[in-house]
C-alpha cells in the first residue's frame, strides 16, 4: 500500500480526496486521525497521548479521512474493545490501591500494558497513521489505498 501527502494548507481549508482511504470507493463520508510528529504514541495510546503531546506543545493537526462504513465499523469495533480491556486494567489497580493487593496491581498493570501494545498492532495492521511534518507543511499518511493516493497526489501537485 502506498504513502499518499497532503499539504497542510489544503486540509486547513477543507481540501481532502474524497476517495476511501482504505477501499479507494468514493465516499463522502469521514472521520479524523491525528497527525503529530510522533505517530506511534498515536498508535498506542490514541486520544489520551495527543492529549500528552498537545501538553509537550508538540505540534498536533486533525486530519479528515474519508472512509466507507464498512472499514469503519472494524476500525471502530477493534478500538472499543482495547478501550474496554483497559478500562478493566485501570479497574482493578484502582482494585489494587483500596484492598493493597500487590497481586491485583501486577495483573492490572500486565493487562493495561497488554492492551496498549495490541491497540497498536490493530492500528498499524488496519488502520492508516499520518505523520506531520509542520517544517515542510506536509501530512504524510501510511497505508492508504492507492486511489486514494492518487487523488491526494492531484490535490498535491495541483497547488505546486
Amino acid at each position: 500500500m502506498p504513502d499518499a501527502v497532503l499539504l497542510v494548507t489544503d486540509i486547513k481549508a477543507g481540501r481532502f480526496p474524497t476517495r476511501c482511504v482504505l477501499t479507494g470507493e468514493p465516499t463522502t463520508t469521514a472521520t479524523h486521525v491525528w497527525a503529530t510528529t510522533m505517530p506511534r504514541i498515536v498508535a498506542m495510546f490514541g486520544v489520551v497521548g495527543v492529549g500528552a503531546l498537545r501538553l509537550l506543545r508538540r505540534p498536533v493537526l486533525r486530519v479528515p479521512m474519508p472512509v466507507t462504513e464498512q472499514p469503519y465499523r472494524i476500525w471502530r469495533n477493534r478500538s472499543a474493545a482495547w478501550q474496554v480491556v483497559t478500562c478493566f486494567g485501570l479497574g482493578l489497580l484502582v482494585l489494587s490501591v483500596v484492598t493493597t493487593s500487590a497481586a491485583a496491581a501486577v495483573f492490572g498493570v500486565l493487562v493495561v500494558a497488554a492492551s496498549v501494545l495490541l491497540r497498536a498492532r490493530a492500528h498499524s495492521s488496519f488502520w492508516v497513521s499520518a505523520e506531520l511534518r509542520p517544517s515542510v507543511g506536509h501530512v504524510i499518511l501510511r497505508r492508504v489505498h492507492s486511489a486514494f493516493d492518487d487523488e491526494a497526489r492531484s490535490l498535491f501537485v495541483r497547488r505546486l
